[in-house]
Order: structure tokens, then C-alpha cells, then sequence
């Protein structure tokens, strides 16, 4: 009966490790989820035949071979080619920019992975705020769901779906992903940016604690809504 209330403990620990990395710790984050999977095989919540078992292979293989190419396609500048023409297309007008991040990114992360999106958009960001005059805040709100929402579409699209496509046992889960989730996906993406762009306006006019207030409840209603996603599948 301890076990439970154990492995509780363990989990508030590691949550606790990775809300503090940046600040007194300064702990990266696989070495804290690490540290929370031997203090499971410690305390024997699981067997170290349990804990080897749940190494999904085909997942880390996965991972490193999309990761690899998409690095490849990143320093050969392809990702960020792409991203220009994007946003060159927008003539510097803050909606079309907001649908380039939301929309254009959230359907380039169904099948580029949404970690590499992210990393690839940022730094633009950071740009395109200076050149046009728009907070970087909102624009960071725009990539974060947009590519939250659109990595959901493929089972490439985060490793989540790529193990539910491996362990549910799926028929052609590439295409039972796009025909159950495709549709729904785009018609979250364009709500999202409907959302954001009747924002736009309050944020650009009313103080930064507006701001903050619009980001906690998007964090809040994300990971609230996830599971649902998934379970749709």
C-alpha cells in the first residue's frame, strides 16, 4: 500500500526538479526525468525487467532518424528558407504574420515534429517582433499552439502520437491520423487564430499583466484539452 503513495512522491519530486531548472538547481531536464525513473526501480514500483520493457526502440529510432534529417534540413538553411517565403508572403500585415505562426507552423509540425518547429521559429520571432512592432509574446503564443495543435494530426508529429500509433496496433496509422484527426486539427488551428487576432488588439493596446492573464489561461485550457486529442484517435 506504500507503493502508491511512493511513486506519487517520486513524481511531485521530478515535476518539482523540472519547474525549478532554471533557477537554484539548474538541473537539465533528462537528467531530472532520469532520476525519477532509477528512484522508481529503487523503491521498486517497477522491476528493472519492467523498466527495460518499457524502452520503446522503435520510438528512439524514431526520434534520431526524423531529428537527424530535420537537423540536416535546418543547418542546410532549408527550414528557414521556407519560413521566409512564408513570411514574405504576409507583406509585414500582423495577421497574416499570426496565421504564418499559427496555421503555417502548426501544419509543418505534423510532419517535421513540433520540437524542431519550435527551435526554427523563435529565432524568428525575435526578429520579425523588432522589424514589425508586434510583442514577441504574442507571437510565441501563436507558435507554441500552433504547433501543439498540428503536431497532433500525424503520428510524426510528436512522440506522443507515435506511440499510440505503435502500441494501439493501428492499420495504416499515417492515414487513420489525418481521416480522424485532420479536419478537427485544422479547424482548432483556424480557431486559434481567430482567438488570437481578436486579442491582438486588447494586447496591443492594454498593459503587460493583460498579457500574462491570456497566458496562463491558454496554459491552463492546454493541458486540460491534450488528452482529449489523443484519446480521439
Amino acid at each position: 500500500m506504500q507503493h502508491p503513495y511512493i511513486a506519487i512522491a517520486i513524481f511531485a519530486v521530478v515535476y518539482f526538479l523540472i519547474i525549478c531548472r532554471r533557477g537554484k538547481f539548474k538541473i537539465p531536464i533528462w537528467t531530472s526525468m532520469l532520476i525519477g525513473a532509477a528512484l522508481m526501480v529503487v523503491f521498486q514500483i517497477i522491476s528493472v525487467d519492467s523498466a527495460i520493457k518499457s524502452i520503446n526502440l522503435d520510438v528512439i529510432g524514431f526520434l534520431f532518424g526524423m531529428f537527424s534529417i530535420v537537423s540536416a534540413l535546418d543547418r542546410s538553411g532549408v527550414l528557414k528558407v521556407v519560413a521566409v517565403r512564408m513570411l514574405k508572403s504576409t507583406n509585414n500585415h500582423p495577421d497574416l504574420i499570426l496565421m504564418v505562426f499559427v496555421v503555417g507552423m502548426g501544419l509543418l509540425s505534423a510532419f517535421l515534429v513540433n520540437d524542431t518547429i519550435a527551435l526554427v521559429g523563435v529565432p524568428l520571432i525575435a526578429h520579425i517582433s523588432r522589424q514589425v512592432g508586434i510583442r514577441p509574446q504574442i507571437l510565441l503564443i501563436a507558435l507554441s499552439f500552433g504547433i501543439t495543435i498540428g503536431s497532433t494530426m500525424t503520428p510524426i508529429g510528436n512522440p506522443q502520437n507515435l506511440l499510440i500509433a505503435l502500441q494501439s496496433g493501428i492499420s495504416l496509422p499515417f492515414i487513420t491520423f489525418i481521416k480522424i484527426l485532420g479536419i478537427p486539427t485544422i479547424i482548432n488551428l483556424i480557431v486559434t487564430f481567430i482567438m488570437l487576432c481578436c486579442m491582438i488588439i486588447k494586447i496591443h493596446y492594454f498593459p503587460i499583466c493583460f498579457l500574462k492573464q491570456i497566458s496562463t489561461y491558454y496554459t491552463t485550457m492546454l493541458l486540460t484539452s491534450f488528452p482529449v486529442s489523443y484519446f480521439s484517435v
